[in-house]
């Protein structure tokens, strides 16, 4: 049977009324779009969705609904809105004595969304060390990313090591302490040897040109008033409290720092 004769006005490829979604927090959101065109491969699997960007057409269905009109059912996957990456969740935890952490989980379309080094919205010092990209379906990836750094000031962290430092004098010695004696002994006997380690965790470059040199902790703990004499003798400098070593490591613009004080006496049996 011939089909009659008609004529067509106005656009000849248009979408029908009726786009299905669902939209998703954790994963993919998905539609269904109708679309009526004369051309039976006016869309393709893998391309945008017309009127959708974050959507990619998985599949194709074609329905001829007369002679040379065509109604094309996109079944797509993606993230519905105007941009195409969606952070699902951001944690962040800072700690006293060591570098702060976070980490972000995004979903993105394609991968290098978050490059190592760079920092997340709002945390200028915070440094990306690890990145994670899964790839999920439509060319989409769930991106994992790892953060250190410094999430705002904090005070420092402090370690005390107090421990006994042996002498043994060649000439006979007296102690003039609590327990000594008034007469010169050949002796052995023990001084404190008193260690602080001040660990910072801030945007400043270590302070290396600090060594050798004397300098005394912030707040410094306090030490005996002990003294030796004799003819034997060693003079020691530094001596009173020194800064005896610098460990730093950073993240980008963030360094943790220990530096380690000691107290070191004047005069030492020779």
């Amino acid at each position: 049977m011939s089909v009659a004769p008609f004529h067509e006005f106005g656009e000849t490829s248009f979408a029908m009324p009726g786009a299905r979604f669902n939209r998703r927090m954790d994963g993919l959101d998905s539609g269904t779009l109708e679309w009526f065109s004369p051309n039976i491969v006016a869309f393709n699997p893998g391309a945008a969705a017309p009127g959708y960007s974050g959507l990619v057409i998985q599949e194709v269905e074609i329905e001829e609904d007369y002679p040379g009109r065509y109604v094309h059912r996109l079944q797509c996957l993606g993230v519905l809105g105007s941009k195409p990456n969606r952070k699902l969740k951001s944690s962040f935890r800072r700690t006293i004595d060591t570098f702060d952490e976070g980490s972000e989980e995004w979903i993105a379309l394609g991968t290098g969304l978050i490059a190592l080094g760079s920092s997340p919205a709002g945390h200028a010092s915070m440094h990306c060390v690890d990145v994670t990209e899964d790839e999920l379906e439509a060319g989409y990836f769930r991106i994992s990313a790892t953060y250190r750094g410094l999430l705002g000031e904090k005070p420092y962290k402090r370690r005390i090591a107090v421990n006994e430092q042996i002498l043994s004098p060649g000439d006979p010695v007296y102690l003039n302490v609590p327990g000594g004696w008034q007469d010169p002994r050949k002796s052995q006997f023990s001084f404190p040897k008193v260690v602080v380690m001040d660990t910072y965790i801030t945007t400043q470059h270590p302070n290396t040109a600090a060594i050798p040199g004397m300098m005394a902790p912030p707040d410094a703990p306090p030490i005996q008033n002990l003294y030796y004499e004799g003819t034997n003798v060693v003079f020691q400098w530094p001596w009173n409290w020194k800064l005896a070593s610098i460990d730093a490591d950073n993240v980008g613009s963030v360094w943790a720092t220990t530096y380690t004080y000691e107290f070191v006496w004047p005069v030492l049996p020779g």
